[in-house]
């Protein structure tokens, strides 16, 4: 917010990494006003590319004057910003994508909500200018037009959000309009009481990320019923092409079972119960329930033949759904050895 309050987070931050500022002294460094000559230094090595000195800035409003950082990235917010200018000059410093230096994204980071400035369908609005160029094979420029398009106006004020249908948000009041409060607190302790976490749909609408909500619109759009989804997970191929599905959508089964704290849930058990609310059941559960309720499956074979059957349900049990990948399961535990190999395991079952 201001050179005290830049001070006190720099003080924070060098307490929580004294061991890195002890060899690297510019790893956090303070870059206002302020700082004067100093802190000019400081912004020059920042911005350069090939310095890795300076890690994290601590700054007051630098970010809105259109300093260029190819490689931020991150974003940290600490500060309430209101106007829509300022927001755009901020976030467009994690903009820059730096391929050599492996930057292709950047993190926002805001503890004072000021990411709801996204949630305006206008945000990015046109381009106030075209370059188009030729360039030869050796990279030299033929030709070049440049047009300024007429529809944009960078005077323009933007900084308010009209309290119409098309925003659905009330005009929020400029940084120059709130007047400042500051708060002190000598001692106690501090706790993170919520988070959350925002993706930016392709409407320009801010969408508040939960992975159980996400994951039960996923299955649905791809399976109408837990019947559905059985047929196709008793098949390995098919079972595979539902796991890599929910892959490629980021839905990954030891996440889903930390976030709904169902460690030990079999993965179908854990889809259905999400996406359909049926029971879920440990793996542990589903290998005694088919001990109990089907023992006929296991007296149609001999007795090597359940032997074998009773060692891969108690893998499963313990170890869940992967220890069906077969013949993968039989080459890589040594239990099975005195059955024989692969081929002749089948045998014992009338064929694979």
């Amino acid at each position: 917010m201001d050179e005290e309050h830049v001070k006190a987070m720099i003080k924070e931050l060098r307490n929580l990494n004294s061991d890195i500022t002890r060899t690297n002294p510019d790893y956090i460094t303070r870059i206002t006003s302020d700082a004067g000559d100093v802190g000019k230094g400081h912004l020059y090595k920042f911005k350069d590319v090939l310095d890795e000195t300076h890690i994290i800035a601590v700054t007051a409003k630098l970010l809105t004057t259109g300093v260029d950082i190819p490689t931020c990235k991150n974003v940290v917010l600490a500060r309430v910003i209101r106007s829509m200018t300022d927001f755009k000059q901020i976030i467009g410093r994690g903009t820059r994508v730096r391929e050599e230096r492996g930057k292709r994204s950047f993190n926002i980071l805001d503890y004072t909500n000021s990411t709801m400035l996204f949630e305006d369908r206008d945000f990015d609005g046109e381009p106030a200018l075209i370059n188009e160029s030729e360039i030869d094979d050796n990279g030299q420029i033929l030709s070049e037009h440049e047009e300024e398009l007429e529809s944009a106006d960078l005077e323009e004020e933007t900084d308010e959000l009209e309290d119409d249908e098309r925003s659905g948000f009330p005009r929020l009041p400029d940084d120059d309009d709130i007047l400042p409060r500051k708060y002190y607190a000598d001692g106690g302790s501090e706790e993170i009481v919520e988070e959350r976490i925002y993706d930016l749909n392709p409407d320009n609408q801010l969408r508040l990320s939960r992975l159980i909500d996400y994951t039960r619109e996923q299955v649905r759009i791809l399976y109408r019923s837990t019947i559905e989804i059985q047929q196709r997970w008793a098949d390995p191929e098919q079972r595979s092409e539902i796991i890599e599905l929910l892959a490629d959508r980021d839905i990954d089964f030891d996440e889903l079972k930390q976030v709904t704290n169902l460690p030990e849930a079999d993965p179908f058990d854990l889809l259905c119960h999400i996406a359909f609310d049926a029971p879920v059941l440990t793996c542990k559960q589903r290998a005694e329930s088919l001990r109990r309720r089907q023992g006929d499956f296991f007296e149609q074979y001999g007795e090597d033949a359940r032997a074998i059957l009773e060692i891969i349900l108690d893998k499963y049990a313990h170890k869940g759904v992967d220890e069906f990948n077969i013949p993968t399961t039989f080459k890589a535990n040594r239990e099975f050895d005195k059955y024989g190999n692969v081929a002749e395991i089948a045998q014992r079952f009338g064929g694979v």
